[in-house]
This record gives structure tokens, sequence and C-alpha cells, in this order.
């Protein structure tokens, strides 16, 4: 540090906004010099701290001393530039040795008091480098205004310098805005809660003493209620929001009931010999199936969607495949391709995949995998696993249908707590942790898979004995369910999750500047007299902790460049595609000569009528993408101002009954139609005018008996649930008939689907639709492929049918609402 008489109340921010206006014999004074360097000052400060910021520019590197016997006490601080919060530039031309040591005993007495022994406890110590400001160059004052003596003396330069300090244990680093945090909401009490599931806007709690099936909204108010015949093992919700499924003990069922009113069961699946201890419920969030996994038995079993519209459940039982007895956990990947399963006892993961449920493929890991977790990421699907037994905690890819599990960092991690549940933000990069100890913690992935930076957040408080996480995206909100043994306590946690969004940092507010000493170097753990703990090497020397950066425009520009030139790392290699189209049939070959007749055999006796045989098995029924709602009365009357509303407005909204691909639904294959009069050989006629439209697919909701609406965007992924269409033209609307058409032909899922003959397509829209039409006559279809969907409605004065139809669809809107 260079040398000379520190100068006090350093200012920070320089309010000096007038500057001097010179002219020809003006009589100049200290002070106007003062305020030409202020003004000066200020401009450049601020332009530091507002435009570029605080930090370590370049340099100032901290490392051990040269000498192993004065590690002890001093450090090395390597020449570099810093600007700190008050945009003031430090520079640091040569290197300097620090003695830390007694930076940390100072800093020791000024919390503690002059002479204060240090207590020989572990602390983290930060070395800092603050602004400092010299007066050098003593010259006489000819005139001071503080003084009357003849030898006075003033500085003749104001020198920019720097001091070194020590902070002792440093409080934690804000939460970045990047970064996730929690807060607790509410609690959904609930007595003798023993199991929750989450849906689209409800809360299902199953209690115990007595059995029963509550729906709660998010924010704890109950909503429905239902009794239940024994004692529920698990409840799961599918993806829709629409079924909830609960396991029943001693019964050896799983009841499949109608979200929006518990007390109607939609179906009931009866097992041979059904769970009587654990259970495990998972509905895919690809095409809907059931899967259960009966833990004591060893059994997943896994039914189609068909169980959700009340079909036979033995004749959509897809598979049974056995596992080991004792897995506790099942998790579907993001995509339905494949359920984990694990399998702690064999240090391996059980994959059942989609294609064949009956078969469970077992996959080595390298840890024994007791709670896990999945999340959806570009790279492919994300996979968390514990192990209890070791403490550890780690990352993994799971490409394709789990055909390969792969980790993700150099090494485990040991967890602070016993993992009980996980659950995971999409892209993989945060992560929620339930402990036995009943907190939940945020777990940053990208400092557990590079060994880097915090890895376990501060724990938040959940209860006692808790169980399963669930984190919805929209609102963002995370739920744990806890069960102590005092039934009156038990309940559902609900946390607001914040945070997280980048797009925020550009939005900040102006920088504080709380503390203008810039950290340089954290050692954690130092104790003064101890021969290890005390001493200040390279390896206990954490230049990243608490160090913020600044790098130059010039380095910016330089990683953009690379990055312009590089472009981003080669991805992994996605999933096989569907088979492409037979190629065109060869020209045939010439034809063979004919070769000798064979002799003619002897005709045997005929012999006996054999019994009769036993029917085959049906034929197997595709289940055809149908359409659910729509949003105008079918063979109804609409008036000239809500038609206006609906065509101009919202738009005219179709709903399917699965995910669609969005870019076969056009101009092409929407279409509506206005009746204009014509003349027909002299007899008056019509003819139908087609309509420029703006199809738009759209995610759509609304079920059987209930009306349209489209309440989104697509989630970009190609898929849609609905699609929504109105004029391009905005003019007002004629009165008149009006047709609407889809054609089925052309429109297909999202989803292929395996065909008898072993084929995977995209199944065509079942379209056709019979009278009396949607909403009375749901969903569409005839049960064969493709098919035109027609529909009409009249615009002009509300007639009687118009009326009636129309007061029906409000009446099952509301009940749908319900």
């Amino acid at each position: 540090m260079t040398g000379g008489r520190g100068m006090s109340c350093v200012e920070c921010d320089i309010p000096q906004l007038a500057r001097n206006n010179y002219f020809t014999g003006k009589f100049m004074t200290g002070r106007d010099f003062t305020d030409e360097q202020r003004y000066l000052l200020g401009k450049v400060r601020r332009h530091n701290r507002y435009l570029h910021g605080s930090g370590v520019v370049c340099g100032l590197t901290v490392s051990q001393h040269q000498n192993p016997a004065c590690r002890d006490r001093f450090v090395r601080v390597a020449p570099g530039v810093a600007v700190d919060c008050c945009g003031r530039e430090i520079l640091v031309s040569e290197e300097e040795i620090v003695d830390l040591r007694a930076l940390a005993i100072q800093a020791w007495q000024r919390d503690h008091g002059p002479g204060a022994p240090f207590d020989n406890q572990p602390h983290a110590v930060r070395l800092c480098v603050r602004y400092h400001e010299c007066a050098i160059e003593e010259v006489p004052a000819l005139f001071d205004e503080c003084g009357c003596a003849d030898d006075g003396c003033q500085p003749n330069r104001i020198l920019d310098s720097y001091r070194f300090e020590a902070h002792l244990d440093p409080p934690p680093e804000p939460v970045a805005d990047t970064a996730l945090s929690l807060e607790r909401a509410t609690t959904i009490a609930a007595t003798g809660a023993m199991s929750y599931a989450v849906g689209t806007d409800r809360v299902y709690v199953a209690t115990a003493g007595p059995d029963m099936l509550h729906a709660f909204s998010p924010e704890g108010v109950l909503l429905d209620s239902r009794a239940l015949p024994a004692v529920c093992l698990d409840v799961a919700v599918n993806a829709a929001g629409t079924r909830v499924y609960v396991a029943l003990a001693a019964l050896d069922a799983v009841l499949v009931l109608d979200a929006a009113t518990l007390g109607t069961a939609v179906n009931t699946i009866t097992l041979a010999a059904g769970p009587g201890g654990r259970a495990r419920l998972a509905p895919s969030p690809g095409d809907g199936r059931l899967a259960l996994l009966d833990c004591d038995a060893g059994r997943v079993s896994t039914w189609s969607a068909d169980v959700d519209n009340g079909t036979d459940p033995a004749t959509v039982l897809l598979g049974e495949a056995p596992v080991s007895v004792g897995n506790a956990e099942a998790v579907w990947l993001p995509d339905g391709a494949a359920l984990l399963v694990t399998d702690a006892s064999a240090a391996a993961m059980l994959v059942v995949t989609a294609a064949d449920p009956t078969t469970a493929v077992q996959r080595a890991m390298d840890l024994a995998p007791d709670a896990i977790g999945v999340a959806p990421s570009s790279g492919g699907a994300r996979l968390i696993a514990s192990d209890i037994a070791g403490g550890l905690l780690r990352l993994y890819t799971v490409d394709g249908a789990g055909d390969t599990i792969t980790p993700l960092g150099a090494a485990t991690t040991p967890t602070p707590d016993i993992p009980v549940a996980f659950a995971g933000a999409a892209g993989g990069r945060w992560w929620f942790m339930l402990t036995a100890s009943g907190t939940v913690q945020i777990v940053d992935g990208y400092a557990l898979e590079t060994g880097t930076g915090t890895v376990y957040g501060p724990p938040e408080p959940v209860g006692g004995s808790p169980y399963r996480l669930v984190l919805t995206s929209n609102p963002r909100r995370l739920f744990a369910g806890f069960a102590p043994a005092a039934p009156a306590q038990a309940g559902v946690a609900v946390f607001t999750v914040t945070g997280g969004d980048c797009a925020s940092l550009l939005d900040a507010d102006c920088p504080d500047c709380d503390d203008d000493c810039l950290p340089l170097v954290t050692v954690a753990g130092w104790v003064p007299d101890d021969p290890v703990a005390g001493l200040f090497t390279d390896d206990v020397l954490d230049n990243d902790s608490g160090r913020p950066r600044l790098p130059s425009v010039a380095a910016l520009t330089e990683a953009v460049r690379c990055l312009l030139e590089h472009g981003g790392a080669a991805g992994e290699p996605g999933e096989q595609g569907p088979p492409g189209p037979p190629g065109p049939a060869g020209p045939a070959g010439p034809e063979g000569s004919t070769g000798p007749a064979g002799p003619a055999g002897s005709t045997g006796p005929a012999g006996p009528t054999g019994p009769k045989g036993d029917p085959g098995p049906p034929a197997p029924t595709l289940d055809l993408p149908k359409i659910v709602a729509i949003n105008w009365p079918h063979r109804g009357t609409l008036t000239a101002a809500a038609a206006d509303k609906l065509v101009r407005g919202t738009g005219l909204v179709v709903t399917f009954d699965r995910p669609m691909l969005a870019e076969t639904l056009d101009r092409f294959t929407v279409e509506l139609f206005f009746r204009t009069t014509a003349n027909a050989g002299g007899y008056p006629g019509f003819v139908w005018t087609g309509i420029t439209l703006t199809v738009e697919p759209v995610t759509a909701k609304g079920e059987c008996g209930g009306v349209a609406e489209a309440v989104d965007k697509p989630p970009g992924d190609g898929s849609c649930t609905g699609v929504r269409f109105l004029p391009i033209e905005k003019a007002q609307v004629p009165v008149g008939d009006f047709l609407v058409l889809l054609h089925g032909d052309g429109i297909v899922a999202f989803k292929e689907t395996k065909l008898p003959d072993g084929s995977l397509w995209r199944l065509a829209l079942d379209g056709n639709q019979f009278f009396p039409g949607l909403p009375d006559r749901c969903p569409t279809g005839d049960r064969i492929e493709g098919g035109q969907f027609r529909s009409w409605f009249t615009v002009g004065r509300l007639g009687v049918r118009g009326a009636r139809k129309t007061a029906r669809k409000t009446t099952a809107s509301k009940g749908a609402s319900r």
C-alpha cells in the first residue's frame, strides 16, 4: 500500500452537478477548483457504478506466501484492478504481502473490544480491499482558514490508494434473482391425513379415522368430501386433473373417481390380490395410462387410459411386471416412455417401458437408490437419486425409455439429512428435497453436478413424519405432506416458490452500497493457533466464494464471439424416429419355367368333425382421438350481438380429448361457411360461401357436456389440445346460417400409436358427429378413423330451441366448473 496521511469521510456519492462557468477576469478560489474535480469524479463514478457495476476487473488473486514458515500470517495479493460499489477505481500496481492474521485479530477486537483474546474456535475469514485516499506532499499553506500559525501546511496532492481489511464470519451471500427461494404460504389442515395428490386446481387428501377423501383448494378451503370403504394406501390424479385414483387396503381395489364430483365412481379396478401395505399409484404424463406398484407383492400393474372412461379394467390391463419386494418409489419419465422403480437392495433401477409393461429391466447404479425424482430438460430427462444408507446424492441423465442412466459429475455428494422425497423444476437446475427431520431444502443441481458452490439451501420446516413432494408450475407452488403421531397435527404444507427468473435481472433497481470493502478471498474454519487450520495455504484460499467479478467489455466481446464461432456443445443423440413409408415396388422379375407336374395322390378318407373351438379374443379397437366440446350451440340460434362477440371476439373453439399435432390444424382442415342465396334453373336456392379464417392451435379445456374454452398458447412442442378460428376480416357477422367443418382425415394425434400389425402411426381424428350432436352425444365418432365433423348454427333472433340449448349449455358449464 502506498503511504501517506489518510483522508477521513471519503464520499461514496458525489451529488455535485454544477460545473464552473469560465470567463475572463473571473476570481477563483480553492472551492471552484474543488467543485470542478468533484463534478468530474461524480460523473466517472456514477458511470462505473450504474453502467458497469462493481467487482474485480482483473488480477487481485490471493495466494500463499512463498516461504512456508510465513503461511500462518501472510498472503500475497497479485496486482490488479477493481471497481467498488461506489464506482471508485482501485488499482494495485505491485504485489502486496498482507498480514492476514493481524487483520483477522484486529477484526475480532473490533467486534469484541480492544485486547479481547481470540476464542480459538473455527471462523471464516474474508480479506477485502477498500478504496482509500491519502494526503501526500505536505507544503506550506499561505492562507489557512482553520488556523493563524505561520507554519501551517496542507497536502499538495490527494492520492487514490487502498487498504486491506479482514471480516470474520461474513453473512451468507444474498439469494440471487436467478436462484429459487421458498416461503410457506399456508397449511392444509386435515386430521389423520396420510396421503395426498395435487390436481389442476385442487388438492386431494386421504385421511384415516374416519377413512375419508377430501378436496381442498390450494389455499386450504374444503370443497368436497366422500367416505372411503377402507384405509387409503395412496391417492393420485391423472395429468389432465379429471380423475382421482384411490388404492384401498383389504378390498383389493383401486377406485377411479370423477375429480369434479368425488361422489361419482367412474370405475373400480378389482385385483386378484391387491396391496395390503405400501403401494404407489403412478398415472403416466404421456398417454394417461395408470401404473400401480404393490411394494409388498413385488408387482407393477399397468392399465390403459380407458379405465378413466368406465371400460372393464380386465380388458385394458396392459401387463404386470415382477419387481423386487420392498420397492418404495415409482416415477414416470416426463414423456411417459418408462416407469422407474427403485431397487436399493440390488443397487439398481428397474425400468418398465410403456412399450413392454410386462418386463422390468434392471439398470445398475453407482449407489443404492431409495428416494428419487425426475425433471425434463433439453438434454433428456434428469434423475436425482439418494442412497439413505450411504448418505449420498447424485444426478443422472436418462436417455430414451430408460435405456441408459448416466451419472453427472465426478462423484456422489453427502446429504445433510436423510432424504424422503424429491421434486424437480423443468430444466433440472433446481430440485427440492424433503428430509426425515421434517424440513424441505432447495438443491442446486448445477452445484451438485460440478462440485462447486453451495449445493443445499437453508432448511424450511414442514412437519413431523413428512412424505411426498409435488411441484406445480403455474402458479409455482410446492406441496409437502406430513403425518405426525398426533393425527390432529397432520396436513399438507404449501410453499410459494419465487426466483429463478433470469429476465428479472434486467429489471433490477439501482444498486446499493452497504459495504464498500470489496471481497477478495475467503478462508473457512480458520483457528489462529492451530498448526493446520491456522495456515493460509492455496488449498484453503477460496478466490471464488463472495468474490464479485466485473469482466471487461473486451472479455465479454471475446466470449460472445467464441460462442458465435463455435456454437454450443454437441447434443446427445435423440430417440429413433418412426419408420418411413415403404418404398416403391421393384420391377417384376422374369417368369420362371413351369416344372413337371407331380403324380396325383389318392384321396384320403374324411376325418370326423372336430368340436367347435372357443371364440377368439375380440378384434382390438383403437382408442381414436375425438372432439369433446365446442363453444357455440350446435343446431341452435345465436342473437346477432352474441354471434358478433363469439365469431369476431373470442373466436370459435373446439376441444379435443388428447393432444393433437398442431401443424395439421390449418385453413384446409378447419373451415367455416355462410349460406348465401342463388338461383338454380329459375328456382330459388343457395350456395355455401367459404370464409377466410385465421386458424390457431391452442391449449384448450372443456369436458363432455361443457363449453370449449381457449386458455393459453400451445406448449411449444408441436402439440395442442384445441383449435380457435375466426374470420380475418372483422366485418359485422351477418344474420343467417353458418356451417363448421373439420376434416378428420387430415387432423391427427400428436403421439403415435402402435397398431396390431406392429407399425407406428398417428391416428386420425374420429370426427363424425351424429344426432343430436355435441354436447348431448359426446364425444364425437363412430369408432372409425377419419370422418368429417359438421356443425351448424343460425345467427338471428333467439328462438325457442336456441334458448333451450343455450340454457342447457350454461347449466352444464356451471356444473363442470363446480
